[in-house]
């Protein structure tokens, strides 16, 4: 696997503020469990936890993929959330993904 292309991002978490605030509350860095599939055959090529600031780094081959990305601890919340990303040759695509707390 060439460690010259990949995918690389930020996950972060809405702020959760029960009601609706000015200014909203912000998004918050999220260490969260991310898998990635093959787009089209599901099959797993890797997973990592991001960093307590929210971010993340892996090594791809050139290709499109399925980022799932959850609570580490497997609870409900944050919302987990998918994201298809499209790996170039010789390059990291970045993928910034804000989970939902669910909180209105």
């Amino acid at each position: 696997m060439p460690a010259g292309s990949g995918v690389s991002g930020l996950i972060t978490v809405d702020g959760g503020c029960p009601v609706a605030t000015d200014p909203p509350c912000p998004d918050r860095p999220y260490p969260a469990r991310i898998t990635i599939t093959e787009a089209g055959t599901g099959k797993a090529v890797g997973s990592l936890v991001s960093d307590q600031d929210g971010r993340y780094r892996i090594a791809l081959a050139p290709g499109r993929y399925v980022m799932h990305v959850a609570n580490p601890q497997g609870r409900p919340f944050p919302r987990p959330a998918s994201v298809t990303v499209v790996v170039p040759p010789g390059r990291y695509a970045t993928e910034n993904v804000r989970l939902d707390t669910g909180i209105r």
